[in-house]
């Protein structure tokens, strides 16, 4: 079974809104005042509750108004959707939901509307199901009591968050020949001398070092530009020892 294709183009602005204007459900999850109200008694709680008392779900985080569950992280973690790459062991779920509450703050204060087309849900879904597998890929939607099509929202979410991520850093961010120069001398030769491996001249290796303190500098600056967002934002986290 393959992914289902959606051709139209979504666009996102602060408000979590599309180009055709219907508001994002699901993942962006709006709520009036009363509701946030017991949406804070759950969080005390951490706890979601069915019909005979049966917990199903613990809401993990609050950001401003909108909730990020342990359903959310569990389908983060079990079908890889961020872009790099997470460690393994019992902390993977809390940096999961730490990079899920940056990407909600993001994605809610950036100035301007980012679109995120259908092709490029479509491209990341495919990708998905190569490296999993669409037999392991349907399985986990099953026992998550998803479609394919559940997981689009999340993509979108991870799309607009890499793509404003970009367009703010990535193009203002300038590497001097002097940093350059610094890092060949001190980083790169004793790398290749550790490694007994060939050192190329610099010359030869320009462009690779000036994207490696490229991205090195362009995190920096991310971390610092989200810890502001996290000063200014309302942001509520539910102390699990585990989960």
């Amino acid at each position: 079974m393959s992914p289902r294709v959606k051709k139209k183009s979504l666009r996102f602005s602060r408000l979590g809104m599309f180009s055709d204007g219907v508001l994002m459900t699901g993942k962006f999850r709006f709520l009036s005042k009363p509701v946030l109200l017991f949406v804070g008694i759950l969080l005390f709680s951490g706890k979601i509750f069915q019909a005979g008392q049966e917990i199903v779900d613990r809401i993990l985080a609050v950001v401003e108004d909108e909730v990020i569950t342990l359903t959310d992280v569990r389908i983060v973690e079990e079908f890889e959707l961020f872009s790099e790459s997470l460690p393994n062991g019992e902390e993977r779920r809390k940096i999961i939901l730490e990079k899920l509450i940056d990407q909600k703050l993001v994605l809610r204060m950036a100035e301007e509307e980012f679109y995120v087309r259908g092709e490029e849900v479509d491209a990341f879904l495919r990708r998905l199901a190569q490296k999993m597998g669409y037999e392991t890929v349907n399985r986990k939607l099953e026992s998550f009591g998803l479609a394919w099509d559940d997981l689009r929202k999340y993509i979108r979410e991870e799309i607009a968050f890499q793509e404003i991520i970009a367009q703010k850093f990535k193009k203002s961010v300038v590497i001097s020949l002097k940093e350059i120069e610094s890092y060949y001398t001190k980083v790169y030769l004793s790398l290749q001398k550790g490694k007994n491996e060939p050192i190329l001249p610099m010359m030869e290796i320009l462009d690779v070092i000036e994207s490696v303190l490229r991205d090195e500098k362009t995190k920096e600056q991310v971390r610092e530009w989200i810890s502001s967002l996290r000063e200014k934002a309302e942001i509520q986290v539910n102390d699990f020892k585990s989960f």
